[in-house]
């Protein structure tokens, strides 16, 4: 008889996407929105062939299943500076 491993099936963690978070970021170039979403989207379309080659998106106890918001994901791993801390609150104030 053999004796197969018991399958586990859990929810793949997803990753939210919103092109828009992105736009600050190219506030200072000479570019439409349409140009500007069109550069954001090519570049997640590359992430997302380096996770199809096996940069993969590993599930922890955390995350599993659930949905990570890449903006707050990656601004939470990056080092403040006092020239970013006023872009940021440069931008908030624009929102408004």
């Amino acid at each position: 008889m053999k004796d197969t491993a018991p399958q586990h099936h859990t929810k793949q963690t997803t990753v939210q996407f919103n092109w828009m978070d992105w736009l600050p970021y190219l506030e200072d170039e000479a570019a439409n929105d349409a140009q500007k979403r069109e550069l954001i989207e090519a570049l997640w379309s590359i992430i997302l062939a380096f996770v199809d080659l096996g940069w993969d998106i590993n599930s922890t106890p955390e995350t599993c299943g659930e949905t990570i918001d890449l903006k707050a994901a990656l601004e939470a791993a990056v080092l403040s500076s006092e020239a970013s801390e006023k872009h940021n609150e440069e931008a908030t104030r624009e929102k408004e």
